[in-house]
């Protein structure tokens, strides 16, 4: 099976373009914000949109409930899909999602910047940000199934699939419920103790000394590393792990990591 990861932030267009992206790289499913979609129909899942709020709707994305992830994998098997097109916010998202779902390594990575212009993307922005409308590939009768909020549109359009035939797809736009709750932020605080805890999981760190968020997307993190480690390792694979637990947990793309070991030590 072909599989290609579609990046882009979150409100950049990218469930917009998802099938035309995925028509043009002859790929025939979608794996969207907890869906599996074939063409105009849900064949497993249910929208991250429906959660009542953005955390939940970021785990749910992830796939990240073992009993939700099984029910995936197994209608993955059954559809045996061609070739599918994955969306996420990051490359540490769209990996986290590959795994989840036991699936080959990318093919290639797209990014919304290939595929959009800016003026598409700064359009795309204004509804999500301004509007709070969010696009979900489906027709609205697959997605009444599930989704627990306001339906606004639907959207009809035709596009080229990878051999030059003319298809017809449908698109919903939708106010989830947690997009009327007001604004959604994440402290510095709860970004740092993510930190501390990734960091301090990785074999060879002894402690997290000091911890910040100097702009956002950096992460700054000092540590005390075991004397009888690599030291230049260790710090590393901290890096990554808290990379990884951020994206996880929040959706948040972190551009920056910047890892200071203050101090060695004995373990006791």
């Amino acid at each position: 099976m072909r599989v290609v990861a579609f990046i882009g932030e979150s409100g950049s267009g990218k469930s917009y373009l998802s099938q035309r992206v995925a028509a043009q790289n002859g790929l025939d499913c979608i794996i969207d914000d907890g869906l599996f979609i074939r063409g105009m129909t849900v064949l497993a899942g249910t929208s991250a949109k429906k959660e009542p709020t953005k955390l939940a709707s970021v785990r749910h994305a992830l796939f990240q409930n073992p009993a939700y992830q099984e029910e995936v994998r197994a209608a993955i098997r059954e559809a045996n899909p061609v070739g599918i097109l994955v969306l996420a916010t990051s490359s540490g998202m769209a990996n986290s999602i590959r795994k989840a779902l036991c699936l080959p390594e990318y093919e290639k990575i797209i990014t919304i910047e290939e595929v959009a212009t800016p003026e598409q993307i700064a359009t795309a922005r204004h509804f999500r940000d301004d509007e709070g409308c969010h696009v979900v590939p489906v027709p609205t009768f697959e997605l009444r199934k599930s989704f627990s909020g306001t339906v606004l549109d639907s959207m009809r359009e035709w596009i080229s699939d990878f051999g030059g035939k003319k298809q017809p797809t449908e698109k919903t736009v939708v106010r989830p419920a947690f997009s009327y709750m007001g604004e959604f932020t994440i402290s510095d605080a709860v970004l740092c103790a993510l930190c501390r805890r990734a960091a301090e999981e990785t074999p060879g760190i002894l402690s997290v000394l000091h911890c910040a968020v100097p702009q956002s997307g950096a992460l700054y993190i000092e540590l005390m590393v075991d004397i009888e480690t690599a030291v230049k390792a260790v710090a590393s694979q901290a890096a990554k792990n808290v990379l990884q637990s951020v994206e996880e947990h929040t959706g948040m793309g972190i551009s920056e990591i910047t890892c200071v070991v203050r101090n060695v030590a004995e373990r006791k």
